[in-house]
Parts: structure tokens; C-alpha cells; sequence
């Protein structure tokens, strides 16, 4: 593959000249536009590091502590939609950051996670900071990898790209050792190739759905991160309208849908599976997009749904689909794509009675939101009073403050 110009900072005109297998990983993050780096280095990323100089245009963002790290790119990963690149100390610095890529991987988040690692023709010393870094990082990403040969780190690079994008999104990892870094290489330096998941939905299950949701009495739709993926929000509160459905989130880490909804209730809580089931309980028809059912730490092991209720799932991961409970229809698609083909089905089917029965649910599920949020601030206020005769920290009173302005103060 041919290559016009060197990237800044390199000192040869032909871009395909061996180079150190370090530049040619920096010039791959140019090329695919990750030009941001969080990290806390150390002895055996210095190399790589001095490499970095060479490429301003490229921010490299230090933080004190793994763990850090790893939040700070966590949060980039999901403002951006892009994959975060987050590089790591060897051995304890990637121990450090664990409880943070836990996080990342139960929530989705696409981060590039390295570290460095020292000399190949070193480790079977086992000397301090030694350990098999890809098994230590594997329960907690999608894909872990030790990189042993210099020819081999774009490919391998590319692919870890394409895996932490490619639904169901989430962390990777690669272990670079100091060797394989300095290892001259011919560059193949090429945009990286992601899947294109935006999959719309068979027409004949799209119908079943709707009819589904326009027929029932009791219709409930659950939601998590993968519909803020897909950018699905708009679609998921006009489909809730349409039917008069009330919309719980289950447990996501991105905005799925907008507290200001008026259909939107919150979230089951990923806690007590007792809390959940009171919610689902009394659903007819259920329509599940973009969430696992359930992750919570304490499950019920009483059934979560009416034993004559019609469950529907749509998801890009596979693996949370029909996971815990049989489904009658489970669709791998675009959450957005299946969601506006339902909405138009759902218009189509659309008739008096059923019109009329999605005005009583919106009028009951808003009143009911209503009714939620009184009795919140009633109890908060209720707080407030307890300690009305402390003052705030600058010496202010508490007294006399409007209920409206507590919750801002």
C-alpha cells in the first residue's frame, strides 16, 4: 500500500522505510485519528514514550494513578463514541487499573488498553514487574493479547480496534514487551476496518412486535446502554408515547433515555431482583432493547414475568439475548433502525381503541411519575427540616429556603 507523506516529526521522506515497530503504532494512531493517549507510564514504556516526542499531534494525558487512567478514558470513550487509547504500567500499574476495566467491560465501553513489558529474551527470569499480563487482563476485557513479534503488532493493533468497537463494545488489551517495540519493521500503515452493525430487522417480526404492543394491555419497555449506542433515545420515548408504555432503564452507564421524559421512570436498580419484579410483574407485553436481563447482584429466583406475558428482546450482543429468559422473538439488530420500523408498524395497526388505550397509559404513567417525584421531595424535605438549624458552611441559614432551590443548594 502506497503512503503520500511522513507524519510529523519523522525524519525519513519515504514512508514505507523500516522504522521501529513504536513509530509505526504511532503512525497507526495518527492515520486512524486516536490522537489522545491516557496513561501512566513507567521504566519499560520509556522507549515508546521518547517515540511519542516525535508526534505532537498526538495528546498524550498523564494521570497519577491507573485506575484514573482508566475512568478518565472510560468517560472519553463514551462522549467521543470512539475507542479510548490507555496505556498502563506493566505487571502492577495493570493490577492497579482492574476494578476501573471491570467497570469498562460490564458497561461496553470500546478503550485500547497497553502496557509495555520488559525484554522478550528477559521474562523467563521472572524478575520484578514479571507475569503473564494478557491472562491477568483477560476476565475483564473482550480480548487480551501478548504481542511477540514486531511484523505482527498493526495487525494485531487493528484488530483489537475493530474488537472494542464491534458490538457488544467493551475494553481490550495488549501487552507490548520493550523488545517488540524496537523491533524495525516495514510499515502497513492503513485505516482501520470496523463492522458495520446497523442491521435493520425481518419485516415479519417487526409486524409481531407491534402488533404485540398495540394489543396489550400492560405494555413495559426496558432499556440499557446499547440504545444510547445506537443513538436510539428519540425513538424509544415516541414508541413509549404511541402505546402508552412506561420506560424503566435496567442498568446503564450512558443516557438511554431523559429523566424529563415523561414516560421514563428510572431505573430497576441493579441491586434487589425483588425491586425489579415488582415492575415487571405486571406487564402484558414486554419489549427489551438494548439491555441484559437481569444484571443484578441479588436476582429473585421467583419468575420476574406473568406467566401469560409476550417478551420481545432486541440487542447487537448476542450473548444477552434469551440469556436468562425464553423470548418469543429475539432480534439481533440496530436498536434505532428496529425501533423506527416498529414506531411506523405501530402507526399502520393504529386504531381508535388503541388510541385510546395509549392516551390512558400515558395519563396513568406520567400521573404516576408525578406521584413519584412529590413523594421523593416530600422526603427530602422532611431531611431538610431534621437539620434546618444547621447552618451551611458559609454561615448561612437554612431556614426560609423554598423547597424549589433545596435540591440546587
Amino acid at each position: 500500500m502506497s503512503h503520500a507523506n511522513t507524519e510529523p516529526g519523522e525524519a525519513s521522506d519515504d514512508a514505507n522505510a523500516p522504522i521501529p515497530a513504536k513509530e509505526a503504532l504511532l503512525r497507526q494512531l495518527v492515520r486512524d485519528k486516536m490522537d489522545v493517549i491516557f496513561g501512566n507510564p513507567g521504566t519499560v514504556e520509556e522507549g515508546f514514550l521518547a517515540a511519542l516526542g516525535n508526534h505532537p499531534e498526538i495528546r498524550y494525558i498523564f494521570g497519577l494513578q491507573e485506575s484514573v487512567v482508566a475512568a478518565m478514558a472510560d468517560g472519553y470513550a463514551r462522549v467521543t463514541h470512539r475507542p479510548a487509547v490507555v496505556q498502563v504500567h506493566s505487571a502492577v500499574g495493570l493490577g492497579n487499573a482492574m476494578a476501573m476495566l471491570y467497570q469498562a467491560h460490564r458497561s461496553f465501553t470500546p478503550m485500547v488498553v497497553f502496557a509495555g513489558e520488559v525484554d522478550t529474551r528477559l521474562q523467563a527470569f521472572d524478575g520484578f514487574l514479571g507475569g503473564d499480563l494478557a491472562e491477568i487482563a483477560r476476565p475483564v476485557t473482550k480480548w487480551s493479547v501478548r504481542v511477540l513479534h514486531g511484523p505482527q503488532l498493526l495487525r494485531m493493533w487493528c484488530r483489537a480496534v475493530k474488537v472494542a468497537m464491534t458490538p457488544p463494545q467493551g475494553p481490550v488489551f495488549l501487552a507490548l514487551p520493550m523488545s517488540v517495540l524496537d523491533e524495525v519493521v516495514e510499515p502497513d500503515v492503513h485505516e482501520t476496518s470496523e463492522v458495520n452493525w446497523h442491521v435493520a430487522p425481518p419485516s415479519a417480526a417487526v409486524e409481531a412486535i407491534a402488533k404485540a404492543l398495540v394489543d396489550t394491555s400492560n405494555p413495559l419497555i426496558l432499556i440499557g446502554d446499547n440504545v444510547a449506542l445506537a443513538g436510539a433515545q428519540g425513538e424509544v420515548r415516541q414508541l413509549s408515547e404511541l402505546v402508552g408504555a412506561p420506560v424503566y432503564g435496567v442498568d446503564f452507564g450512558d443516557l438511554s433515555a431523559s429523566f424529563k421524559d415523561p414516560l421514563f421512570l428510572g431505573l430497576v436498580g441493579h441491586g434487589f431482583g425483588e425491586q425489579t419484579r415488582a415492575i415487571t410483574r405486571e406487564a402484558t407485553a414486554v419489549l427489551a432493547v438494548g439491555t441484559p436481563l437481569f444484571p443484578e447482584l441479588f436476582p429473585s429466583l421467583k419468575p420476574y414475568f406473568r406467566d401469560d406475558a409476550r417478551l420481545f428482546q432486541i440487542d447487537l450482543n448476542p450473548w444477552e439475548i434469551a440469556k436468562n429468559y425464553a423470548v418469543e422473538l429475539g432480534l439481533l439488530a440496530d436498536p434505532k433502525a428496529a425501533l423506527q420500523e416498529i414506531t411506523q408498524a405501530v402507526l399502520r395497526l393504529a386504531t381508535p381503541e388503541s388510541q385510546q388505550k395509549a392516551r390512558v397509559g400515558r395519563q396513568r404513567w406520567s400521573a404516576h411519575k408525578r406521584a413519584q417525584r412529590a413523594a421523593r421531595q416530600q422526603a427530602y424535605d422532611a431531611v431538610w427540616d431534621r437539620f434546618a438549624d444547621v447552618a451551611f458552611t458559609d454561615g448561612r441559614s437554612r431556614r426560609g429556603v423554598p423547597a424549589g432551590q433545596r435540591s440546587r443548594l
